[in-house]
C-alpha cells in the first residue's frame, strides 16, 4: 500500500483561465461573440467540474466567474449595438403630406385610393353613373359625363345635402386638369377637412356639361372652380383656382374656409355669373330660314 502523500493540486484551473482569457479578448481584440461565447461555455464547465478535481475558490472559481461575467457583458453589448444599428438604418414608410406642407409640384400629385380620378383626353370615362364617396368630414359626389338632366340631379343632391346637414358645393373641373387632380388628392389633409367640414362636394366635368353649367351662371373656362347655388340652382357665388398661388393645402384651405363662411371679400377675381347661352334659332317648317 502506497502511503505517500497525494500530489498537490494545481494552483489554477486551465478551463477557468481559458474562460477568463477569452472574456478579455472579446473586449481587447474586439472579437465579440467569437470569444465571448466560448468564454461563457468554458467558465460554466469549469464551475461544474467534480469536487475532486475542482480547485478551491480564489483560483478556479475566480477565473471561471470572471470569464462568464466578461463573456455575458460582451454579448449584451454586441446585442445592443446590433439593435441600435437596425433602428438607425430602418427607412420608415413615406407619410402623406400633412396640413400646411408645401407640395413641390402639383402635377406630381395623384388622387389617393378612394377618390375617383378624372379621365384624360382620349380616354373613356371611368364612371357611367353617379358615385358617392365619404372622405372624412366631407362627401365627394362624381357626376357622370352623360346625364338626362344635370339640373334635376343637382336638385336631388341639394335635397340630400339638406337632409344630411351638409352644404352642397359644385366642384367644376376640366379634363386632364392637373391642379384639379392635385386638389382632389389633398381633400384628405387635415386643413382641407376642416375647411370643407360637412360639405357635399359635387364634382362635374366642365367639357361634358358646358351648356348646362353656363345656364346656371357658371363660367366653364376657369377650372378648378367652386360654386354655391341658390334655391333656383343658379350660381350665387364662386371662386376659382386663381385665388391662391401654388396648389397646396396650406394655400387653398384658408380661402375655401373663408369662402364657405361668406367672409371672403378681398378677391383677385370678383364673382360675376355668366349670361346664359342664347337658344339656337328654330327653323320654321316650310321656310328657308
Amino acid at each position: 500500500m502506497d502511503d505517500s502523500p497525494p500530489d498537490p493540486a494545481p494552483s489554477h484551473s486551465a478551463l477557468g483561465t481559458a474562460a477568463f482569457a477569452l472574456g478579455l479578448l472579446s473586449f481587447v481584440a474586439c472579437l465579440g461573440p467569437l470569444a465571448s461565447l466560448p468564454a461563457l461555455v468554458l467558465g460554466i464547465v469549469a464551475l461544474r467540474r467534480p469536487p475532486a478535481t475542482r480547485l478551491p475558490s480564489g483560483s478556479n472559481a475566480g477565473h471561471a466567474l470572471a470569464g462568464i461575467t466578461l463573456g455575458a457583458l460582451n454579448l449584451f453589448l454586441c446585442a445592443g449595438i446590433a439593435v441600435v444599428a437596425a433602428v438607425m438604418t430602418h427607412q420608415p414608410p413615406t407619410e402623406p403630406a400633412r396640413a400646411g406642407s408645401e407640395l413641390p409640384d402639383a402635377s406630381a400629385v395623384e388622387p389617393p385610393p378612394g377618390l375617383s380620378s378624372l379621365y384624360e383626353p382620349g380616354e373613356s370615362s371611368p364612371i357611367d353613373e353617379i358615385t358617392e364617396i365619404r372622405e372624412g368630414t366631407l362627401t365627394l359626389v362624381d357626376m357622370p359625363p352623360i346625364l338626362s338632366s344635370l339640373v334635376s340631379e343637382l336638385r336631388v343632391q341639394q335635397k340630400t345635402a339638406k337632409r344630411s346637414g351638409e352644404r352642397m358645393v359644385l366642384f367644376v373641373v376640366g379634363r386632364g386638369c392637373r391642379p384639379c387632380l392635385s386638389m382632389a388628392a389633398m381633400l384628405s389633409q387635415d386643413s382641407m377637412q376642416t375647411a370643407l367640414r360637412r360639405t357635399r362636394l359635387v364634382r362635374i366635368q366642365a367639357e361634358e356639361h358646358r351648356e348646362a353649367l353656363e345656364r346656371l351662371g357658371i363660367a366653364t373656362e376657369y377650372v378648378p372652380g367652386f360654386y354655391l347655388l341658390g334655391p333656383t340652382l343658379h350660381a350665387s357665388d364662386g371662386i376659382t383656382g386663381g385665388e391662391w398661388d401654388n396648389d397646396t393645402a396650406h394655400n387653398m384651405a384658408p380661402v375655401l374656409r373663408s369662402f364657405l363662411r361668406g367672409t371672403y371679400t378681398q378677391r383677385r377675381r370678383p364673382f360675376a355669373p355668366v349670361a346664359p347661352p342664347s337658344p339656337s334659332p328654330t327653323r320654321l317648317p316650310g321656310t328657308f330660314l
